[in-house]
């Protein structure tokens, strides 16, 4: 089935096989919550479409064009997936964001902000 045609749990079930094939434990996706701001309204959890270790994937098949930075969901995905590598650190517990792109790859503004973010990203071509 062409990517573009892949439905989103068809697509991460995609990524998840990749890493399965190298016996490469993969584990579903899960919320984790986001420590409050202080002085702040408190944050919603930011879910992880797959697991790995202390990898969190998100995976991403966009159908047409992929979203720009000036998306405010996007923005907002990479806002939480920062502060949660960044309370992660600070706690000790590693929380490593990864962007898999299935289908549609990102647009180049979205790679210059993901990059400049320091979250490494995947395209794949199928």
């Amino acid at each position: 089935m062409p990517p573009s045609e892949r439905a989103p749990e068809t697509s991460r079930e995609f990524v998840a096989d990749m890493f399965r094939n190298a016996n490469i434990e993969v584990r579903p996706g899960r919320d984790f919550p986001l420590d409050p701001i202080p002085g702040g309204k408190p944050l919603a959890a930011r879910r992880a479409d797959l697991v790995i270790g202390e990898r969190r994937l998100e995976v991403k098949n966009f159908t047409t064009n992929s979203p720009h930075t000036n998306s405010p969901r996007i923005m907002d995905e990479m806002n939480r997936d920062v502060m949660l590598r960044q309370q992660g650190e600070a706690k000790g517990i590693p929380y490593l964001p990864e962007w898999h792109f299935v289908g549609q790859p990102p647009t180049k503004d979205l790679q210059d902000a993901l990059t400049a973010k320091g979250i490494p990203f995947f395209i794949y071509e199928t």
